[in-house]
């Protein structure tokens, strides 16, 4: 048995998106096609309910809110220009008991909530049918034997100015996005010796 720290001690601490669900398909990252409405419309949430940023080779917050910002760099998408054109008017931090966070977004004239979080929270929140999410229950168990850790985005229009945990329900299954902390080179060589 080797016991060992894992965060920047085996792995490069450095959260990187391998696959996208949308649409029911499991894609590679480097696939993905912001010519697909809705693989655009799932970046662009994973953007906007999301408190990191990368400015000039300095990120700042959490490296899983960080690897989205890359994702949507490396598809040609600016995380200034979408928070410019969608404005965030009111949000409910990520809490690790709830295991979701929402943010309220105008969206060409409308408000939309977009919840990101663990699947098996937000799939008993989203009005998909059983089938969907007995779907997006296999592609989750999928993406988790390859080692990749897996968050959900579901989304609503929305009536109010401001939301609260009791609106974090109803919502529309938009997709999922799986990252992996990729291991550090030397790691083998450490663990063989």
């Amino acid at each position: 048995v080797i016991c060992s720290d894992k965060s920047g001690t085996l792995t490069q601490n450095k959260m990187t998106v391998r696959r996208i669900v949308c649409d029911g398909h499991i894609i590679s990252e480097n696939d993905a096609n912001m010519e697909n409405v809705g693989e655009k419309q799932l970046v662009i949430a994973s953007v906007l309910c999301n408190d990191s940023s990368c400015r000039d080779g300095v990120e700042i917050g959490d490296p899983t809110e960080t690897a989205l910002i890359h994702f949507a760099h490396k598809e040609g998408l600016s995380d200034d220009e979408i928070r410019a054109n969608f404005k965030r008017i009111s949000e409910i931090p990520f809490d690790s008991d709830r295991k979701l966070m929402s943010t309220l977004n105008v969206v060409n004239g409308k408000h939309i909530m977009y919840t990101k979080g663990a699947a098996d929270v937000l799939i008993d929140r989203m009005t998909c049918s059983q089938s969907t999410k007995n779907q997006i229950r296999e592609q989750v168990e999928q993406l988790s034997r390859m080692g990749l850790r897996i968050l959900c985005f579901a989304c609503k229009e929305f009536d109010g100015d401001v939301i609260t945990v009791d609106d974090e329900d109803g919502l529309d299954y938009m997709g999922l996005i799986a990252m992996m902390d990729p291991p550090r080179a030397e790691s083998a060589q450490a663990v063989s010796e």
